[in-house]
């Protein structure tokens, strides 16, 4: 059975800084609006909301640890910022698994949504800790 809010937030737009090709903001709905919402949550460093001081998982900060150390906790850190922040948006759970690519090691950040009827949608946020950028996170998101 669907409940009320998993097609309230299906419905759900998250705008884009970006332009369409009629001239109207880019919108993002469904399973990509929740999965936009999330990799914000997951960047966003904790105190970035004075208001909201705990909110965010600050995944920067977790560059230069050992990810043989900080995969379980990771994932609990997004999963309870999700239930403390975003707790509208239907996850059902977060994989992460670290991969080699070309001698860097990526985080492979797999979200997984409650679709209602149409079953399960994930998508895959792929995180790499360059050193080359030291400092800087590059991201790259598949739905």
């Amino acid at each position: 059975m669907i409940s009320a809010t998993s097609v309230l937030e299906s419905n759900k737009k998250e705008l884009q800084l970006s332009i369409n090709s009629f001239d109207n903001p880019t919108e993002l709905t469904g399973i990509k609006a929740w999965s936009q919402l999330m990799l914000q949550l997951i960047f966003m460093e904790p105190g970035t909301y004075p208001s909201l001081p705990d909110m965010g998982v600050g995944i920067e900060s977790y560059q230069y640890d050992f990810m043989d150390d900080i995969l379980s906790q990771l994932s609990a850190k997004i999963i309870q910022q999700q239930r403390d922040y975003l707790s509208d948006i239907p996850l059902t759970a977060v994989t992460i698994e670290p991969r080699t690519v070309n001698g860097e090691t990526i985080m492979l950040i797999q979200l997984s949504f409650d679709l209602g009827r149409q079953g399960e949608g994930t998508s895959v946020i792929a995180v790499n800790a360059s050193p080359s950028s030291r400092h800087f996170l590059d991201f790259d998101i598949s739905w």
